[in-house]
């Protein structure tokens, strides 16, 4: 009342006190405007806070013994001044504001939801100076869902798998990429694209038949070495070495050593060559026709290239062979042999003509 008394129904006992209305139980603190409602919890022996509960501009604050651990303010915004634990009585590591423990047998911890016209719910991680934001698995692996479905699994050797939950890694030491296809046959795809959207290309598993890499858009796809282009498969399929032009060589077999060979540009030249101690050998329709071997002698239809006497030979080995010499498209002169023999035939007017130096 105006004296200061208190009156309430209820009583007063050496373990507390009890308001016992039959309406809702109230206990009404007034004070001045401008000044602070406080609720003081106190040792009985020595008079040391241990608590309090304030109230003051709107803002209710919680303490332990004479430190604001908390406020709620006008707005309902929840200040906690140094860490909140949430299903845990264990005080949280040093440095953690946040400590939740999940309840027995669940493994949500956690849920946001937008509120609003097509609101998406969205973690800001904002580091200060040079810090980077870090979010840690500290066991185990770390996964990512879209509709309760794994879509990103980054395992404790940080192997990374999209659409695969056990990502495999290429090889003991090797930190391994992989992208799973949905379901049954389904490609797993990485692709790239350009800012612009122009150019794009992909690297996929074709299914069950075929692993494809390449340009998706109608544009040539080039291949680097030390930064700088050095072969392409232009749009229309066609392979180019050294598109900037200059030489281009192409080995089989390695760069080095005598079991390989190579197809070049050297200057004005090009260049075939078997460097092994064996045959170059020319076919069409599966079928081997012409052989250089390995000492230079020709054979056309003939797999045993030699000449007794000389050192540099041409062999042809038909039922019927010959060999025609032409001038501007007309047949001058016939060299041929069959079964019966061989002809020499000057097939011009002048006949044929043999002429020493």
């Amino acid at each position: 009342d105006t004296s200061g008394n208190a009156s309430f129904s209820g009583a007063v006992t050496s373990t507390g006190l009890t308001v016992d209305t039959s309406t809702s139980a109230l206990l009404n603190l007034v004070g001045g405007d401008g000044n602070s409602k406080n609720i003081i919890f106190k040792k009985q022996t020595g008079d040391t806070q241990e608590g309090r509960i304030k109230v003051y501009s709107d803002t209710m604050s919680f303490f332990t013994g004479t430190a604001e651990q908390m406020a709620i303010s006008s707005s309902g915004n929840l200040n906690v001044y140094n860490s909140l634990m949430v299903g845990s009585t264990t005080a949280p590591a040093t440095g953690y504001r946040m400590d939740i423990l999940g309840a027995s047998g669940y493994d949500d911890i956690m849920r946001i939801t937008g509120v609003g016209t097509n609101i998406g719910p969205r973690i800001n991680l904002t580091p200060t100076g040079t810090g980077i934001s870090r979010i840690n698995a500290t066991a185990n692996s770390l996964q990512l869902q879209t509709s309760g479905i794994n879509a990103l699994t980054i395992d404790s050797s940080q192997n990374v798998g999209i659409g695969n939950s056990s990502p495999t890694a290429y090889g003991a030491t090797a930190t391994t990429l992989e992208v799973k296809g949905v379901s049954g046959s389904g490609s797993g795809l990485i692709k790239v694209t350009g800012a612009d959207g122009v150019v794009s290309g992909a690297l996929y598993a074709g299914g069950s038949t075929a692993m494809n890499i390449g340009t998706q858009t109608n544009h040539a796809f080039a291949f680097n070495t030390n930064n700088t282009e050095r072969m392409r498969i232009d749009s229309s399929g066609a392979l180019i070495l050294n598109n900037s032009g200059g030489d281009a060589q192409m080995y089989f077999g390695g760069t080095s050593g005598t079991s390989r060979m190579y197809l070049a540009r050297s200057g004005l030249d090009s260049l075939l060559y078997n460097v092994s101690n064996g045959n170059l050998r020319f076919g069409t329709n599966n079928t081997e026709r012409m052989r250089i071997d390995s000492s230079g002698n020709v054979g056309i239809g003939a797999s045993t290239v030699n000449i007794s006497g000389f050192s540099k030979a041409l062999t042809i080995d038909s039922s019927e062979s010959g060999i025609e010499l032409s001038s501007s498209g007309t047949i001058q002169a016939l060299f041929a042999a069959n079964t019966q023999g061989a002809t020499v035939h000057g097939a011009g007017s002048s006949g044929i003509r043999m002429f020493t130096s």
